[in-house]
């Protein structure tokens, strides 16, 4: 699964921010897209994509220690790896 963002430099001062993620040491693997963003200018805007990988039992062992996670229908889902 692919979640985009974006941040936008509303204060004119620029900043950089760096993309760390935190998860499981097994069964998930968590990549931010890019992994550092640096606003220089206002107004400017840049976007980001967080994309989460795991097989389906990872999901289903992640789902029962943060139920508020839907995963959804099985269905829609191929294969023995999964993009989510």
């Amino acid at each position: 699964m692919a979640f985009r963002g974006g941040l936008a430099n509303s204060h004119g001062t620029g900043g950089t921010v760096f993309g760390i993620a935190s998860g499981p040491k097994t069964g998930l693997n968590i990549q931010i897209e890019p992994d550092v963003l640096s606003l220089q200018s206002l107004g400017q805007q840049l976007s980001f994509v967080v994309t989460i990988e795991a097989t389906w039992e990872d999901l289903v062992m992640m789902n029962l220690q943060f139920p508020e996670v839907d995963l959804g229908d099985k269905d829609r889902f191929e294969g023995e790896g999964l993009m989510i």
